[in-house]
Formats: C-alpha cells, structure tokens, sequence
C-alpha cells in the first residue's frame, strides 16, 4: 500500500473527549499497519502530519472496507470533538534544517508530545510507531534550524537514548516530502501517540490562525 500524508486538524488536548478510546485505537492501527505523526513548527506556527498507508479508494473519498485511513478518520471522529484528516498532495516543503538528531525510548520514555518545539524557530518532530504481537515499538527524529538549544538535549530529557546525525545526513531525511521509515525502533513503554500543536506556541502574535490550516490546501504545503 502507498503512503500517504494527512493532515491533522481540529485534534489538540482541549478537543479531545475519549484519550481511553483513542490509545486503543492506536493501539490496535500499529498492530495491523505502521503509523507516523509530525509536528512540525515554523516561526511560532504549528502544524500536525500522519502518514498512513491509503488504499485505492482514498483518492476518490470512497475508501475500501477496511481501509486504514478510514479507520483512523472514524477514531478521530469518535474520540475528537473536532478531530479530521485532509489529505496533502504535495507533500512537507523543505525547510533550513541544520541539526537533526535520531532517537529510541528507554524504560523512562516519555511520550514525545510533551516536548516543547518553542525554543526552535524551524522544526520538525517525527515519530514513528509500529507493532507486532502487542509489542510497541517506536523511533523518533528531531530536525531543527540553527538558532535554538541542542535537540539532543530536550529528548534526553524526556527519556530518549540520543544519536546526532553527522552533516547534511540529518537534515536530508528530515526534509524528505513524505516522513520518512525510521530505522533502529525499540520496544516502547508507553501507548503510541498523536502530535499536535502545543498550547503554549500554536500561535503568536499577530498570527493569522487560519494560515496554518490553509497550509494543508497547498501541493506543497508551507509545513
């Protein structure tokens, strides 16, 4: 099956009515196919990306029986007051990334949603979660700018083991147009999990709050 990158509107902590329902959900979408979250930050502007595997009725809104994809809009749709998915043709735009840093989950692993992005102006989080016989296992890959802390640094903190790429390797693959498989998963200790824009750096000020959503209409979107 092709992937392909949705984007993630209307899901954030204040939306969400069932976080129960939705860990299970998730919990059973890794066991029968892979599933990769982003949030990615652009000057205080937030976006979230799954991509998922679709199948050959997604093109048209008529999804087979089935159908990954659907599964996860109707678990959006149940666990979300707003939750929805919206399909991005083009792909993630290239972005000045200068640092990136693979990660793995140790036994004190936090879930990566409660890293904060505010201290980059240019980032991307992807995390990627896959499973076999009730076995969660997950990797992660922070990509910043220049300005801004060590990332290293901040997934230490939130109990990842830590591999800063060398040169340009890291931010190539964080600027793949579709997020890419990462490699060298571990066994995860906790559920797998949605990204979404964080509270604190969704928006500054003067931020036009429609902008971010409008990026999703793009072929290529500014995210």
């Amino acid at each position: 099956m092709t992937r392909v990158l949705w984007c993630l509107e209307g899901a954030s902590a204040a939306t969400l009515a069932q976080p129960a329902r939705l860990e299970q959900g998730l919990r059973l979408h890794v066991e029968h196919t892979q599933l990769i979250t982003v949030l990615m930050q652009i000057d205080g502007q937030q976006q979230a990306y799954l991509s998922a595997a679709e199948c050959e009725g997604c093109a048209y809104s008529r999804c087979v029986p089935g159908c990954y994809v659907e599964l996860l809009r109707r678990l959006l749709g149940a666990c979300f007051a707003t939750g929805t998915l919206r399909a991005v043709a083009g792909g993630l735009a290239t972005r000045p990334y200068r640092r990136a840093v693979l990660a793995w989950p140790t036994a004190k692993a936090a879930p990566l949603a409660s890293v904060p992005l505010a201290p980059w102006p240019e980032a991307r989080l992807i995390v990627h979660w896959r499973g076999k016989h009730r076995q969660i296992s997950s990797a992660a890959l922070l990509a910043v700018g220049a300005d801004g802390p060590d990332p290293a640094l901040a997934l230490r903190a939130a109990g990842w083991q830590t591999w800063a790429l060398p040169g340009a390797l890291g931010p190539k693959l964080a600027n793949s147009a579709s997020p890419p498989a990462l490699p060298f998963q571990r066994a995860a200790t906790h559920a797998p999990a949605l990204l979404w824009p964080q509270p604190a750096a969704a928006f500054h000020s003067g931020h036009n709050p429609d902008a971010v959503s409008a990026g999703c209409d793009h072929t290529t979107t500014l995210f």
